[in-house]
């Protein structure tokens, strides 16, 4: 059973495209409280993004942290395209705390991405 949910982004068009480098950026992040030991917490990830005219290969790490930028790492996949993708992902977590900052980011190791939208992080605390 959905407990609540909460989401932030940005839509496609509504930002100018902006390149990746090799340090790390927080896209978003997200506020989830009234959590427990026996909740589960569902992320949803959407990420628009293509490859820089420089590169032969799109690359892209895409993290979700705890806390902050430097927190803990809870989710991690590295997502390559030839020209540009949709980048979907689906990952789940449990939190042993009331209330917890998540935070979305991304690095391209060479700058060998752009984000172009939309940019999307959802999470969801169920009941389990």
């Amino acid at each position: 059973m959905v407990i609540h949910s909460a989401s932030s982004g940005a839509q496609l068009g509504t930002f100018e495209p902006f390149e990746i480098g090799d340090g790390e950026i927080v896209l978003t992040g997200l506020w989830l409280d009234h959590l427990d030991p026996s909740c589960r917490i569902m992320f949803e990830i959407e990420i628009g993004w293509d490859r820089p005219i420089h590169a032969d290969l799109g690359e892209l790490e895409i993290m979700i942290r705890r806390g902050d930028a430097t927190g803990e790492i809870v989710e991690w996949t590295q997502e390559s395209c030839f020209n540009s993708a949709l980048t979907k992902i689906d990952a789940s977590t449990e939190e042993g705390t009331p209330y917890q900052n998540y935070v979305l980011t991304v690095k391209s190791l060479g700058t060998k991405a752009r984000i172009i939208g939309p940019y999307l992080f959802k999470g969801t605390v169920l009941s389990k």
